[in-house]
């Protein structure tokens, strides 16, 4: 996306075709706060990926 600003307008696309669809859109491979405000801009339902890797330590160690 960085490269190519033109990934944006495609992923405009895909979004709101599964927003018509009633469908829920995930965003893989979010490593940064600059990753995550594409996905809030482009209105992602949910992301995943390195950024929440500490987040996710602690949960799942006062789980266990």
């Amino acid at each position: 996306i960085r490269k190519n600003p033109a990934y944006i307008e495609l992923l405009k696309g895909v979004v709101n075709f599964a927003k018509l669809n009633n469908q829920y859109t995930i965003l893989e491979g979010v490593e940064t706060q600059a990753d995550l405000k594409v996905a809030q801009d482009l209105g992602i339902d949910c992301v995943q990926g390195y950024l929440f890797k500490e987040e996710f330590i602690s949960v799942w160690n006062t789980k266990n």
